[in-house]
């Protein structure tokens, strides 16, 4: 039976060195899980993906959640989320405090300032359309697809 600390040392792993999202984490949550350490059989993994990519959530963490919870219930759950959850965590922390000593930096201003019109472009895929529309004459609420005139 899997102690809290291997669950969450598991977990914190994969979370730490994994480049990519959820989707590629689920290959080494499979080595680990499944063929290291045993805590699932291959038909349980299986299964549990299933579900794991059907609820909403991020596959990584709801992943961490059905092993947590085979392998030691509900405080496996707290220790495999933890796991997952903490690296990224802890990244954007120590961004954030790096951050505020650049933050005033003309030149890292100047970064930014260029960065928001690509990253808003980015995150809203509507906007193209919406230049187009708006020519057209009509105005367009953003994200929403609907025309108001």
């Amino acid at each position: 039976m899997a102690s809290y600390w291997q669950i969450f040392i598991s977990f914190f792993k994969i979370g730490s060195f994994t480049l990519g999202g959820g989707y590629a984490m689920i290959p080494l949550i499979q080595q680990e899980v499944v063929d290291k350490k045993g805590w699932l059989k291959e038909n349980e993994f299986v299964e549990m993906m299933a579900i794991a990519q059907s609820a909403p959530g991020p596959i990584a963490l709801n992943t961490a959640i059905f092993v947590g919870y085979k392998a030691r219930g509900v405080k496996g759950v707290v220790f495999s989320s933890l796991g997952t959850i903490l690296p990224s965590f802890i990244v954007i922390l120590l961004i954030a405090i790096i951050f505020t000593d650049f933050k005033n930096n003309p030149g890292v201003e100047r970064v930014f300032k260029g960065i928001r019109p690509a990253a808003f472009g980015v995150f809203d895929p509507e906007i193209p359309d919406a230049f187009v529309r708006i020519g057209q004459g009509q105005v367009a609420a953003f994200g929403m697809g609907e025309r108001r005139g």
